[in-house]
């Protein structure tokens, strides 16, 4: 049985018009503040035709996080390149996070605001998305240790201080504010890459007595 099809101007059908809406809707209400009954308004479809692709809006939450996740892990691993070192390689993820943080600031602002609002067992299914996901950084940065091009920083730690950093370009980036994409992009590569550069730190000064 086909589902049922409805187009706008732009020719997205009834699956793509019920996630727009809903990102829209979540991104500016939040998970418990927007209902399911709100999304159809919104489409402009009855309720039957809602639950035709989602049978709960905790299901439609999962979904939304799922395959912002996974876009996201996509775009990153294509921007790796087989060959490249572990700073080619970290330089091109972090370019690939920022952008695609810039771009879909909506659904980037879902991903990393509703994980509170999912049941147990989707909670576990997203956080195991993430895990593999940190894991991509996590390898670069081993890789570059060995080879001597990173310093000896603990390895979760940095992955999860950049992460943070990264991911919060969704929360303020404006594509005509001061600094261009690119910009901000190098901004962040110089950042964490210094900071990640092997060098000798110097010994912790031993406390002085009174």
């Amino acid at each position: 049985m086909a589902r049922p099809r409805k187009a706008d101007q732009n020719g997205r059908d009834t699956g793509e018009l019920i996630y727009d809406c809903a990102v829209d809707l979540m991104y500016e209400r939040g998970f418990h503040g927007t209902s399911l009954r709100d999304v159809a308004k919104a489409v402009g479809v009855q309720m039957s035709t809602l639950y035709y692709y989602y049978n709960s809006k905790q299901a439609l939450l999962l979904f939304i996080m799922t395959r912002t996740t996974n876009a996201l892990s996509e775009m990153v691993r294509a921007a790796m390149k087989p060959g490249q070192t572990p700073i080619e390689q970290l330089e091109r993820a972090i370019t690939a996070h920022v952008e695609f943080h810039a771009q879909r600031p909506k659904e980037a602002r879902i991903a990393e605001t509703e994980l509170r609002s999912l049941e147990p067992e989707n909670l576990k299914e997203i956080v195991t998305i993430r895990d593999e996901y940190e894991e991509i950084f996590a390898t670069a940065i081993k890789a570059g240790q060995i080879c001597g091009d990173f310093g000896s920083a603990d390895v979760r730690i940095t992955v999860r201080a950049m992460l943070v950093a990264l991911t919060d370009v969704a929360n303020w980036f404006k594509p005509d504010g001061r600094l261009t994409l690119d910009e901000v992009s190098a901004t962040y590569r110089n950042l964490f890459l210094d900071g990640l550069s092997a060098r000798v730190a110097a010994p912790l000064a031993p406390s002085q007595s009174a």
